[in-house]
């Protein structure tokens, strides 16, 4: 298994409702699961709680119901598009939902390869021994107010319309696109966290070094995490924290070493096929051998006694003829001794 711990807060904070939602569900997720999504229901707009559910229920079904060999960007944006039709599908049934929408992150994980996405201001992070190695890029105002050098990133978070996002998976026309990121560099006790923004409100880098740093690695991370949302938070926070047990380059060592292994032994057995059919030949080759000279061995007969060759014909022998021929001279003699 790629994963050795699982942490996640599904937290409503002082909001009065909760519209972010993960899955697997809060309680659920195995260490053996592979798909990992973490939601939150755009709030000034209605029916958030209800689109951040209806995503997480639509693309595990996608995933579930399309299966592939490697999941690339083309897959992942046709499981968003999925979702995104299940909210248009439930807004036709409530015109009130029409512009329901929810941020996305997902995070899928295989054999040398994971696969994340991500729309919105929810966010991505692969963090080793407390580092930020790399994170996803928010889809927001601030955030392209930052690329474009007139915000820091420290002014982005306290930023009055930080909130104002410019994608999401949306009932309206015109969304649901996603970015992707795939990683393959990745060592045992690295970690991926997928959170909403309102687990960033008292949380910075620095934060998630301390709380991610090998020193806490005996502590429940999930309660460090909530120390520090907890009754300070005003938005809903959500998150997975997965912690990975298994690198890249070990899991390449060990399917290499399983593919050598299976070729010494393919290779074992055709060589113990190989001895055996030439061991069968030299056993045939002796066997005829001694047939052979048994065949060719002279008769050897007891002392006195003649060997009498015989010839067939005419349905007797040479030795009958022979035997019969003798009988009658022995008559003949008696036969004149009588006589004189």
């Amino acid at each position: 298994m790629i994963l050795s711990s699982i942490y996640c807060l599904n937290e409503q904070g002082r909001r009065d409702n909760t519209e972010d939602t993960v899955y697997p569900h809060p309680g659920k997720a195995l260490l053996s699961d592979k798909l990992f999504l973490v939601c939150d229901g755009v709030g000034g707009e209605s029916k958030g709680e209800e689109a951040s559910r209806i995503a997480c229920e639509a693309i595990p079904a996608y995933f579930e119901n399309t299966p592939q060999k490697a999941i690339d960007a083309g897959f992942l944006q046709k499981a968003a598009g999925c979702a995104v039709s299940k909210l248009q599908e439930y807004a036709t049934l409530d015109p009130a939902a029409d512009r329901m929408s929810t941020t996305l992150t997902l995070c899928y994980l295989e054999r040398n390869n994971i696969a994340v996405a991500w729309c919105g201001d929810s966010r991505i992070y692969h963090i080793r021994g407390g580092n930020i190695l790399w994170k996803s890029t928010d889809h927001s105002l601030v955030m392209m107010l930052v690329k474009q050098g007139e915000l820091t990133e420290d002014e982005a978070r306290r930023h009055p319309n930080k909130n104002a996002i410019l994608r999401s998976l949306s009932a309206a026309p015109g969304n649901g696109t996603i970015d992707t990121h795939f990683i393959h560099d990745y060592q045992s006790g690295d970690f991926l966290l997928l959170c909403t923004d309102g687990l960033l409100e008292n949380i910075d880098e620095q934060a998630l070094h301390e709380i991610l740093s090998p020193e806490n690695a005996k502590k429940d991370r999930r309660n460090l995490f909530l120390n520090y949302c907890q009754e300070k938070t005003d938005d809903n926070f959500s998150m997975y924290l997965l912690e990975l047990n298994e690198s890249a380059t070990n899991r390449s060592k060990i399917n290499s070493g399983r593919v050598i292994k299976d070729r010494k032994k393919r290779k074992t057995v055709y060589l113990v096929f190989i001895a055996s059919i030439a061991l069968i030949g030299l056993l045939i080759i002796f066997t005829s051998g001694i047939l052979t000279r048994r065949k060719s061995q002279p008769t050897v007969l007891p002392p006195g006694v003649n060997p009498v060759k015989t010839t067939h014909y005419a349905g007797r022998d040479s030795t009958s003829k022979s035997t019969d021929s003798s009988l009658l001279n022995i008559l003949n003699n008696n036969t004149k001794a009588n006589k004189n």
